[in-house]
């Protein structure tokens, strides 16, 4: 190999490792990112649901406790 292969070769490595370097760090960042987003809306989106189902059951069995407790003293 000639000085000059071995150069380009070094230049190519050279440039190779700098992309692959800042797309991995890319990558990364955003892949921390946009998973932290979605898990965040998934989280918040499950949060809710289950929030709604527990509240809508909670909800009913007041109501139904009430009803219950109403008709026990109007008889």
């Amino acid at each position: 190999m000639t000085t000059a292969q071995i150069c380009q070769l070094i230049a190519a490595l050279l440039i190779i490792g700098l992309t692959y370097g800042a797309g991995f760090q890319r990558g990364r960042t955003y892949g921390y990112t946009d998973g932290y987003a979605e898990g965040y809306g998934e989280g918040r989106n499950d949060g809710y649901s289950i929030g709604y189902d527990v509240g809508g059951c909670e909800g009913l069995r007041n109501a139904k406790d009430m009803a219950i407790q109403q008709n026990h003293s109007t008889n």
